[in-house]
């Protein structure tokens, strides 16, 4: 490692980027037309048997949630639009994520497809 990936240099910050709703956001930059729908569901597997990998905020507000059966979420919001995960492009979205990042920050670690740490020295002077 190097001297600034172990933090000998001073005093650090980590800090931690969530990217919020970021299935959701990749579907709907995907597929504007039928992602576009307000109460959006994304499902892994079939929409008829699969669970809830992610819901829009309109979605989340009738009380769909993450890992729910899809035919729980569809009772509970039943204008829902349900698409398959982009996965694909999930991955592309994350490592340009990654790469924006990068350019912030000596050391992002990658907690999960849309977390990130981040370790940047302080600012001198504080």
């Amino acid at each position: 490692m190097s001297k600034s990936q172990t933090g000998s240099q001073g005093p650090r910050r980590i800090l931690l980027v969530d990217c919020d709703m970021f299935f959701v956001q990749v579907a709907r930059l995907e597929d504007p037309e039928g992602a576009g729908r307000e109460e959006l569901l994304l499902v892994g597997g079939s929409s008829n048997r699969g669970v809830i990998t992610s819901a829009s905020y309109a979605a989340r507000a009738f009380g769909v949630r993450s890992a729910m059966p899809t035919s729980q979420a569809l009772k509970l919001c039943p204008g829902a639009v349900v698409v398959p995960v982009p996965r694909s492009a999930c991955v592309e979205r994350s490592e340009a994520v990654r790469g924006a990042l990068e350019d912030l920050a000596p050391v992002v670690q990658a907690a999960s497809i849309d977390e990130y740490y981040l370790d940047r020295p302080e600012p001198s002077g504080c």
